[in-house]
Formats: structure tokens, C-alpha cells, sequence
């Protein structure tokens, strides 16, 4: 399955910012996180194209949960529109 994931990075001591395509890939992770908590996740925090996800050191760290929203992303199925690469598309009002 292709994974929806731009980028995952550190943001801070606890925390992950997580990379998507869109809002609603976003929204997706966010409720997939939400359903099934990973051990220390203490807030996720939803952007347009961007998810925080603030964790507990003392109970996780960046690597395994890193995996782990990569991991739940994958499993997800692209929800956010956006036009493949290289699509002819018009923009333009009539």
C-alpha cells in the first residue's frame, strides 16, 4: 500500500510533526491515532497539512513512534484529492 507520509521529523524533545498531502489525510491519521492510542501519545494536534503528535518521553521515543505513525499511514487509503502528478487539470473560471 503506498503511504500517504511526506515527512516525519523531530519538533522538540516530545513531539513529531507528521508530513501529509492534505487535510483530510491528516484528519484520517488523526482519527486512526485517536481510535488505537500509541503508548505515551498524550495530544495530537491537527494542521492542514501537518499533524503534531506530543508524546511522553518516559514512555515512548521518537524512533518507535515514528514507526508507528508510518506504519498507521500506510494503512490508510489516500483521501486527499489531489491530482497525480503531471494531470491536466483546468483551473481557470469560465
Amino acid at each position: 500500500m503506498t503511504t500517504l507520509l511526506r515527512g516525519v521529523r523531530r519538533a522538540g524533545d516530545a513531539a513529531l510533526l507528521v508530513e501529509l498531502p492534505g487535510l483530510h489525510d491528516v484528519l484520517a491519521l488523526r482519527a486512526a491515532l485517536e481510535q488505537d492510542r500509541p503508548t505515551g501519545v498524550e495530544e495530537l494536534v491537527a494542521a492542514a497539512r501537518t499533524l503534531l503528535v506530543i508524546y511522553d518521553p518516559e514512555f515512548t521515543h521518537h524512533d518507535e513512534l515514528g514507526r508507528t505513525v508510518t506504519e498507521r499511514a500506510a494503512s490508510l487509503p489516500t483521501q486527499s484529492g489531489a491530482a497525480p502528478p503531471n494531470s491536466q487539470y483546468d483551473t481557470a473560471a469560465p
